[in-house]
């Protein structure tokens, strides 16, 4: 994004444009008011030009402003400086209820109004607000989770569900964005099953039908709930590159899981994967690198393979380049880093690893089972006597429970 676009789009230009107007009973339509404008600010100390006013306020064509000058507009409306501004615009912008980052076209409040239509199971209402939805806006998490943490705790999850389904933004919203990949007493997956399977047509929504049911029944060691010649049928006539990261990982991981169970799972296939990996690495960000990476190890864990993939050079190097880039902002981050800590920290003294992170954001409510299962894996790796003794035996009941067993092979 551009530079003009990344701040005259946002809620600061605006506030700024808004505070600067209100201390100095000034609002610019023309050159000359943005001079009126200048000597206000020089009676506050603090010198600037009305053509540099003029630029900021959009009469003038736009040119990009130096860091100090921002400053300047910062200092006249009483920041220490411009990044002093945007910290408190942060914390303010946060705590507000109505929000006019235009994700919903049926006004500020939507967000809060959408809260308690839900909490109500108010059908109309839930569509219509839902329908609203900016689906080409830039930062949609939290009414993601927002609806996720709604439907997980509701007592009319049926009703909700089904609601949900009923409009395109419902699904691609719920099903298709926060995939609760947690499936608390299995309400997701059966909630795939029954709603919506039978209101998807492309392609790519179902083969995320196919490879989130196949995947989640393997890990947990029960009977697949779909057909596999359906799942067949459906590959063979997909590009994969017409697929999004987060698809293509999906596909992998369930190939190789389904390979693995059907005792099909050879040293070719292995590096196939080595070779497809090097090929991705010039074609993704770190962010969809570590997606691609660490759904397939997961299933080469669980399959106790993973060590056959890491012992090849490139791929090695392909996994560390993206543990070293990482944020912890990913449960495939997470993923990572485990994986890392368990392979290479008796296999390379010499080889720098960070301490063990903490995943860094809190917007993952939908994978919690995940994240403690990664945190307390790694914390294992360094634990001693009693704390180790801990960490194992708990883990051993809960990743049975949760369909994560796979973190146990680098364990143990």
């Amino acid at each position: 994004m551009k530079d003009k676009e990344l701040f005259y789009r946002s809620v600061y230009y605006k506030a700024m444009c808004d505070a600067i107007s209100f201390k100095s009973g000034i609002y610019p339509r023309t050159f000359n008011e943005c001079n009126q404008l200048a000597v206000s600010f020089r009676q506050e100390g603090c010198i600037i030009s009305g053509h540099t006013l003029a630029r900021f306020l959009g009469i003038l064509p736009y040119r990009k402003l130096y860091p100090a000058t921002l400053d300047i507009l910062a200092n006249y409306i009483g920041y220490l400086s411009f990044s002093d501004y945007i910290q408190a615009k942060d914390l303010y912008i946060d705590q507000q209820l109505s929000s006019e980052n235009e994700l919903f076209s049926s006004g500020p409040f939507s967000l809060t109004a959408l809260e308690i239509a839900i909490k109500t199971t108010n059908k109309k209402d839930i569509s219509d607000l839902l329908m609203s939805v900016n689906m080409d806006h830039d930062d949609k998490t939290e009414l993601i989770q927002l609806l996720g943490s709604l439907v997980r705790n509701s007592t009319n999850k049926n009703e909700l569900l089904e609601i949900l389904i009923s409009t395109e933004n419902g699904r691609r919203l719920f099903f298709e964005s926060y995939v609760d990949e947690d499936d608390p007493n299995s309400y997701f997956s059966n909630a795939l099953q029954r709603f919506y399977y039978q209101n998807i047509q492309t392609p790519n929504n179902q083969l995320f039908y196919f490879t989130f049911l196949i995947s989640n029944a393997i890990y947990h060691n029960k009977n697949i709930p779909v057909e596999l010649k359906e799942f067949e049928r459906l590959i063979s006539e997909i590009d994969e590159k017409n697929l999004h990261f987060h698809e293509l990982s999906r596909l992998i991981e369930t190939q190789l899981l389904l390979y693995f169970i059907q005792g099909k799972l050879t040293d070719n296939q292995l590096y196939l994967l080595v070779e497809r990996v090097e090929e991705w690495s010039n074609k993704f960000n770190n962010h969809e690198l570590c997606w691609l990476i660490a759904r397939p190890l997961k299933a080469l864990a669980f399959a106790g393979v993973i060590n056959k993939v890491l012992a090849h050079k490139n791929f090695s190097e392909r996994v560390l380049d993206c543990y070293y880039n990482s944020k912890m902002n990913s449960m495939a981050e997470m993923i990572i880093q485990f994986i890392v800590h368990a392979h290479y920290k008796s296999m390379n003294e010499k080889l720098l690893l960070f301490p063990p992170l903490k995943l860094q954001s809190n917007r993952h409510n939908n994978e919690n089972n995940a994240r403690i299962v990664l945190e307390s894996s790694v914390s294992a790796l360094y634990a001693e006597s009693k704390v180790y003794d801990i960490l194992v035996r708990n883990l051993k009941s809960f990743t049975k429970s949760t369909g994560n067993t796979w973190v146990l092979n680098l364990i143990q």
